[in-house]
């Protein structure tokens, strides 16, 4: 209890027996009020600064998390700046240069990565070659089984590693009777590049004994393949012969020529069926000399 509370206590009997003059209780009723007016008032201004206070904390807390956003926003811009490629291969000659601005409202090219191992190769094979390589497949002839196919390169190289077919169309082109194949190679060393073109060559199967020609060796007359033999009389014949497969550049003779007979082929224009010629033997290429050994 403060004095003024003490001051109303004691005078409020004393006024009522009008013992102290009625102007003194009354002056200390006033003070009373009053000082309960400023207790009042100081806690009114101790709920207000603490209100204030509260309201600072919050701006504060709210001035924290806005510069944590600009924080992630900007660990965002910088991994914009660096990009990884989805692949691992090799990379084609940089779209755009450091400093230029990408991505502004569309897609902007940077370059293009190509997987390289495997290498995937695109061929074509003919109506006839299919149906026979099915055939052999399903009567289990397939020479080494799995079909495995080698790559000859631009240079008349072959790739080193053996490749297998992996897609084939479901339908045969009617404007080129052809069926397209996907085949796949390993290509650990990258030798080989998109957009290169080569030549893909399934051993099916195996031709013994098989008699070969250079293709520069035949000649077609009025439909018919032809080739010029040299008797042991040294005169020239014209012989039909009936043409095989195609090895390299050899045909497989398949009929009008006998083993140990010598075939014209250099100078076919001046070869005449009856003339007598003076031939001079070439060596049997080593393509040829493999097929004669059955390799």
């Amino acid at each position: 209890m403060n004095k003024t509370d003490q001051d109303v206590k004691r005078l409020k009997p004393l006024a009522e027996q009008q013992a102290v003059p009625q102007q003194d209780y009354d002056n200390a009723l006033a003070a009373q009020q009053g000082a309960k007016a400023d207790v009042g008032g100081r806690q009114a201004a101790l709920s207000t600064a603490k209100v204030n206070q509260t309201a600072s904390i919050e701006q504060a807390q709210a001035a924290v998390e806005a510069a944590n956003a600009n924080i992630r926003q900007a660990e965002l811009n910088l991994e914009y700046c660096s990009v990884t490629s989805p692949i691992s291969g090799i990379a084609g000659t940089r779209q755009v240069a450091p400093g230029n601005l990408v991505g502004q409202g569309e897609a902007t090219l940077l370059t293009t990565v190509s997987n390289v191992n495997p290498m995937r190769v695109y061929v074509s094979i003919s109506e006839r070659e299919y149906l026979m390589y099915q055939s052999l497949k399903a009567d289990g002839k397939m020479k080494g089984g799995a079909g495995e196919l080698e790559l000859i390169l631009a240079d008349g190289s072959s790739f080193p590693e053996k490749g297998r077919i992996i897609i084939a169309d479901r339908a045969v082109d009617l404007k080129t009777g052809t069926l397209s194949i996907v085949a796949e190679f390993p290509n650990p060393k990258a030798l080989l590049r998109p957009g290169q073109f080569g030549r893909v060559r399934l051993a099916a199967t195996m031709a013994e004994n098989a008699l070969l020609v250079p293709q520069k060796a035949v000649t077609q007359m009025q439909s018919a393949n032809v080739v010029y033999i040299v008797g042991e009389d040294h005169k020239v014949a014209l012989r039909s012969v009936t043409l095989g497969d195609r090895v390299g550049q050899n045909y497989i003779i398949t009929d009008g020529v006998k083993v140990g007979e010598r075939v014209i082929v250099e100078g076919i224009q001046k070869a005449r069926p009856g003339i007598t010629v003076t031939p001079t033997e070439q060596p049997v290429s080593s393509e040829a000399a493999s097929a004669k050994k059955g390799e």
